[in-house]
């Protein structure tokens, strides 16, 4: 859903993907897929994942004011 609205509303694609250790980026099928679409994944350490997340919250709020104007 992400990726979709960065590249319709944003006009951008996706190169990197940084995040956590967790399950779902992990599973052989998201980094089957990210390869697929040449996304390269970062992984983060778990006490360092608390900056990745402020700016995803903040990315994810700009999206939403962006599709909201």
């Amino acid at each position: 859903m992400y990726e979709i609205m960065a590249m319709v509303h944003l006009n951008l694609r996706i190169s990197k993907l940084r995040c956590d250790n967790g399950r779902e980026y992990t599973s052989n099928e998201m980094i089957q897929e990210c390869q697929r679409k040449g996304i390269r994944i970062e992984y983060t350490l778990y006490n360092k994942n608390d900056v990745a997340k402020r700016m995803n919250r903040t990315i994810i709020e700009r999206a939403r004011y962006c599709i909201q104007s």
